[in-house]
């Protein structure tokens, strides 16, 4: 199975291990047996991530978008077309996923930290609990937090949110009321508050 690891074919077995990738891929996509992609993960997570990783520049989001790839699998067995390839299938969802973590993390990493009205009277005050409050934000899961600064830090309303990240309005609902719920015991340690 070295081929799968840098995902090209050599003379080596390498079509033959691009084809027995296909056959595994068309079984799952038929049968839904977790097995089965459990095979086509540990086949093609390497070389998937190498692709995730040229486009988002993050061990870490390259994982992810991998990940994502085989939740999508996972959800939608039928959604290969047994008659093409595996491999480039595989790696064209990667791409797509790992693009889409890359437009939603320019967000929060594009964005000035320091909202510049709390320098106002009460500046160091009000900077003070700005500081700590996203503090908090930054411990929620990354799908939150870049709502969450999307929502609050950008005034962006919900419909908003969801075009610009390519999800349902539920779907942004729903991880805003989340990671709410999630701030919400933190709040009492609060600068303002103590």
């Amino acid at each position: 199975m070295t081929a799968m690891r840098d995902g090209s074919s050599n003379a080596h077995g390498g079509a033959s291990a691009a084809t027995r990738l296909t056959r595994l891929f068309a079984r799952f996509s038929r049968t839904a047996i977790p097995a089965v992609l459990d095979e086509v993960y540990r086949l093609t997570a390497t070389p998937l991530e190498r692709v995730a990783w040229r486009i988002t520049d993050d061990h870490v989001a390259a994982q992810d978008a991998v990940q994502d790839v085989f939740l999508d699998l996972m959800r939608h067995p039928g959604r290969f077309d047994p008659s093409r390839a595996a491999w480039p299938f595989l790696i064209a969802m990667t791409i797509n996923k790992a693009r889409m973590i890359r437009r939603r993390s320019r967000h929060l990493h594009t964005r000035d930290p320091i909202d510049h009205e709390l320098l106002a009277d009460d500046g160091a005050e009000q900077l003070e609990r700005a500081s700590w409050l996203w503090h908090q934000v930054a411990s929620l899961p990354r799908e939150q937090r870049l709502i969450v600064a999307m929502r609050y830090r950008e005034g962006r309303s919900d419909r908003e949110v969801a075009a610009e990240l390519e999800l349902p309005v539920s779907t942004v609902k729903s991880r805003l009321r989340s990671a709410r719920a999630a701030l919400r015991p933190k709040l009492g340690g609060c600068p303002s508050t103590r």
